[in-house]
């Protein structure tokens, strides 16, 4: 059977609920090009980022029907927030010290209540 499908794969889970263990079976993972936007509600606290996704919108001049405009201006707001994440992903410090803050408080806790957590 295998060598009717030489690219399957099969993924094993471990048992949790019943005694059967859930299996995934599929093709050797593929390359399906770029992955999906994805946009943060926290991002629309940071002003740059709505400034850059307007002047996105704002600066795409392009002509046809309402539907194309609209796409037209959502690809370029697109892009503009593509650009901005990209750079703040690299600039995560602010973020490692809300962790660290955190660990630290976890760690006083611990030691308050009398047991690790």
């Amino acid at each position: 059977m295998l060598s009717w499908f030489p690219k399957m794969v099969q993924i094993g889970f471990p048992r949790n609920l019943s005694d059967h263990s859930p299996i995934i079976i599929g093709e050797e993972k593929k390359n399906w090009g770029l992955t999906p936007f994805r946009f943060f509600n926290i991002w629309l606290e940071d002003k740059q980022m709505m400034g850059d996704a307007i002047k996105g919108w704002r600066d795409c001049k392009v002509k046809g029907s309402k539907g194309f405009i609209l796409f037209a201006k959502a690809k370029a707001a697109k892009s503009r927030l593509r650009k901005w994440a990209a750079e703040h992903k690299k600039d995560n410090s602010s973020l490692k010290k809300i962790e660290r803050k955190l660990l630290t408080w976890k760690l006083q806790l611990s030691k308050r209540v009398g047991h690790r957590i």
